[in-house]
C-alpha cells in the first residue's frame, strides 16, 4: 500500500455486517469484491479500534481504496482477534469475554402461610377491642358511634343540646 505522488486515489465505502455467532463470539463481515488478501490490512489501533484498509490498482495510475474503523467492545479479548479472507469476503472474529454475572439478589423473605395470616388478622381484630370476631359487626359498631358523635355535634350547634364540660 505504497503511495506514488502521481497516483490518483478513488475512495469508496465497503459494506459491513456484524453477526453474533455464539455467546462469546462476534463476527464482523466485510464485503470487498475485487481485492486480494495481499491488498488488505487489518490492525488494532492504539485507541482500541479495529482498522481495516485496502488499496488496489484500477488502471494506470488510478487506485481504489477504503479505510474503515470500528470500536472494539471493552469485553473483547484483543489478543484473540482473527481475520480470514475468502474470495470477496473478509471475516473478522472477535472473542468476547463473558461478562461477570451480577450478584444474585437476596432471597425473598420466607412466605407466610394462609393460616398465619388468619391468626394475625384475628389478633388484630380482637386487639381493636370489644372482642368482636365478625368484621361486619365491628364496622356497624364503628358507624353507630360515628353517627352518635355527628348527631351530638349537630344538635349542639343548633342549640338543641347543651353540654357542660366539667373542669373547664
Amino acid at each position: 500500500m505504497d503511495s506514488d505522488p502521481t497516483s490518483v486515489y478513488e475512495d469508496f465505502d465497503v459494506q459491513t455486517e456484524w453477526i453474533r455467532e455464539a455467546i462469546e463470539l462476534d463476527t464482523l463481515i466485510v464485503y470487498i469484491p475485487g481485492f486480494t488478501k495481499e491488498q488488505l490490512k487489518v490492525e488494532v489501533t492504539t485507541g482500541g479500534n479495529l482498522r481495516i484498509r485496502g488499496e488496489r490498482k484500477i488502471d494506470g495510475n488510478k487506485f481504489g481504496r477504503f479505510s474503515k474503523e470500528f470500536p472494539i467492545p471493552s469485553n473483547c479479548d484483543q489478543d484473540k482477534i482473527k481475520a480470514k479472507f475468502m474470495g470477496t469476503t473478509l471475516r473478522i472474529k472477535l472473542v468476547v469475554k463473558p461478562s461477570p454475572r451480577p450478584p444474585r439478589p437476596a432471597a425473598p423473605p420466607p412466605a407466610v402461610s394462609v393460616e398465619e395470616h388468619r391468626l394475625k388478622y384475628k389478633r388484630f381484630v380482637h386487639g381493636l377491642g370489644m372482642g368482636m370476631k365478625n368484621p361486619r359487626k365491628m364496622v356497624n359498631m364503628f358507624l353507630a358511634v360515628l353517627f352518635i358523635v355527628l348527631l351530638t355535634n349537630y344538635a349542639t350547634r343548633l342549640g338543641l343540646l347543651r353540654i357542660k364540660l366539667v373542669g373547664y
